[in-house]
């Protein structure tokens, strides 16, 4: 974390000082991994300093969406963080479900603000590392140096999705889910034919795979909170009619249970237990593919707009294995870059070249009904679209 130091403070002190703002913005890797194990998510409380956000939003997501020709509707003038928290200042063009989710693979917007968000991405990284067994027990904290490189072999998949939720408006509610569901048909490979093959390559993968969802709002209860069934992640993967159901049972009783006030739930119409995370702008909540979650719906008589930075990250080694080795150009730069190469600076430049490489075979390949799609995390069809403002 960065500290400001003064000449006239002693050496030791100004260490010391380093020392308790740092710890300030830490958790104990230990905690994360037994919630994970035991609940199937962790949360990481003051991951990212109020410093770090504020930048966030004016040097990340005010960019992106200015990369999208959104002004303020009213004044005509360039948006700002305030414009976008509230829904009667948001421009109409962002209540459009396609139009919510800002990403570098599908419409290029964040691009624009890639270096705002990246020390958000760094952050999380160091939970992630934590989470996928690649680092010590000590305590998860940002990096010293806002957007530093992280520690090797970790990288993050190209498809980083920054999006808002509007209240009242059903098409940016996303139904209840779990993660693997986006990725799984990409292991229905030949090589994979038997369902034996097809279970142990997706199961690889989940383990070696975890979500970062970083709120850059509150997401209270009535806000949008995140909500997740814990002990779900122990079973094995299945996409059948009885899961379907569930998830659709889970969706609707979220809804209930929002009207009520409650935190969590277990009720005779629906017996599993539920909960509630409530998350503060700066705490990073993580997940593990099998967990199914939703998020809360917004009253529809609120202005608030919750906004969130969601990304998935990879343990390198273990992504490498055979069963990886058809795969096409596509596949294989969705997988992102190792991150421990990539630091603030380096950010735009790799951004740019995902662009670039998105459309060659985004077009190509994610407009067509393949099972490619489920790589990017996406089921996106529409046409791929650069920012008409300039790559600059």
């Amino acid at each position: 974390m960065h500290c400001s130091f003064k000449s006239c403070l002693p050496a030791c002190v100004i260490l010391l000082l380093c020392a308790l703002s740092a710890s300030a913005n830490s958790v104990l890797c230990a905690e994360l991994r037994r919630s994970l194990q035991e609940n199937g998510f962790a949360v990481a409380r003051d991951l990212i300093s109020p410093e770090l956000l504020a930048k966030a939003w004016d040097e990340g997501v005010v960019r992106a969406v200015a990369a999208g020709r959104y002004v303020n509707e009213t004044s005509g003038r360039a948006l700002n963080q305030a414009d976008l928290r509230s829904l009667s200042s948001l421009p109409s063009g962002l209540l459009r479900a396609g139009s919510t989710q800002l990403t570098l693979v599908h419409n290029g917007f964040l691009l624009h603000g890639i270096r705002g968000i990246w020390p958000l991405i760094t952050a999380a990284a160091s939970g992630a590392l934590c989470l996928l067994g690649m680092a010590s027990s000590g305590r998860v904290s940002a990096p010293a140096i806002p957007g530093a490189p992280t520690k090797p072999g970790l990288r993050m998949n190209a498809h980083v999705r920054l999006a808002s939720k509007v209240p009242g408006v059903d098409s940016h509610h996303v139904p209840a889910h779990r993660d693997a569901d986006y990725w799984s048909r990409h292991f229905q490979t030949k090589i994979n034919s038997t369902h034996r093959g097809y279970m142990s390559a997706m199961h690889r993968f989940a383990n070696a795979t975890i979500t970062a969802w970083i709120p850059l709002t509150s997401a209270l209860p009535k806000s949008g909170s995140m909500v997740y069934l814990p002990d779900f992640h122990r079973l094995a993967y299945a996409r059948d009619g009885q899961m379907e159901h569930l998830k659709l049972s889970f969706d609707n009783a979220v809804r209930h249970m929002i009207d009520r006030g409650a935190s969590t739930a277990t009720a005779k119409k629906w017996p599993h237990k539920t909960m509630v995370v409530s998350a503060a702008a700066g705490d990073v909540l993580f997940h593990h593919l099998y967990t199914p979650h939703v998020t809360a719906p917004l009253p529809a008589a609120s202005s608030y707009v919750r906004w969130v930075l969601e990304l998935r990250f990879h343990k390198a080694k273990d992504l490498l294995h055979q069963d990886f080795k058809h795969v096409n150009s596509l596949t294989r730069f969705m997988m992102g870059p190792k991150l421990d190469g990539i630091g603030q600076s380096e950010a735009y430049s790799w951004a740019l070249d995902l662009v670039y490489q998105a459309a060659l075979n985004v077009r190509a390949n994610m407009n067509q009904a393949t099972s490619l799609e489920a790589l990017s995390g996406s089921k996106w069809q529409a046409p791929f679209d650069i920012p008409k403002i300039g790559l600059g």
